[in-house]
């Protein structure tokens, strides 16, 4: 487990659709983050259009950082789960 990653184990769930709510309440209050790396620069037709559009999903990423967002694990099949630490 990941040093940000929060233990559901502590807390006491009646079923696993508790759990869920839970988990959904956390990504609702900001709490948690889901990052999708995979097709970003889909359609662009120009080396400008990409570039432009990796500069922009980086800035986006630096601000989740600046937020205190970091990774649960490392990106796996281009997705990234993200914590506020």
């Amino acid at each position: 487990m990941s040093d940000y990653e929060l233990d559901y184990d502590e807390y006491d769930y009646d079923s696993e659709e508790d759990e869920f709510e839970a988990y959904e309440r956390e990504y609702q209050e900001g709490k948690r983050d889901i990052i999708h790396i995979k097709y970003i620069a889909d359609g662009c037709e120009t080396i400008k259009e990409v570039s432009a559009v990796l500069r922009g999903y980086a800035d986006e990423l630096d601000a989740l950082d600046d937020k205190g967002f970091v990774l649960v694990e490392p990106i796996d099949n281009s997705h990234g789960e993200l914590v506020k630490k």
